[in-house]
């Protein structure tokens, strides 16, 4: 259970309750406090592990026919015949390019 509201509320009430004479004393105290909480908890993230490195995800890059032809070792009329069956993206009209990562995944199930 987090006290932190009931905390800051009791001691603004205190705060606010005490002889306007005794304030600026308060706040450097406070102002000093602060200062405590902040290198403590900078310290304490300095100490966390660092998050796992994220692997940067691999670029696929988009192939017309005639270098996915090329990479599958068929000609380009072959590519176009079974674009239905490899790893497409439609440019719109009759456009379509190939994407290299799903083509490489292709071949390695095919490899195997």
């Amino acid at each position: 259970m987090n006290r932190t509201p009931e905390l800051i509320a009791a001691l603004r009430a205190d705060i606010l309750a005490a002889a306007p004479a005794a304030r600026p004393s308060m706040i450097g105290q406070l102002a000093a406090l602060q200062a405590e909480m902040l290198a403590q908890l900078s310290m304490t993230k300095l100490l966390e592990p660092p998050p796992p490195e994220v692997a940067p995800a691999e670029e696929d890059r988009l192939l017309r026919a005639e270098e996915a032809a090329r990479l599958l070792g068929q000609k380009v009329q072959w590519v176009y015949a079974h674009a239905h069956e490899l790893p497409r993206v439609p440019l719109g009209g009759r456009s379509v390019r190939f994407s290299l990562k799903g083509l490489h995944r292709l071949l390695a199930r095919r490899a195997t």
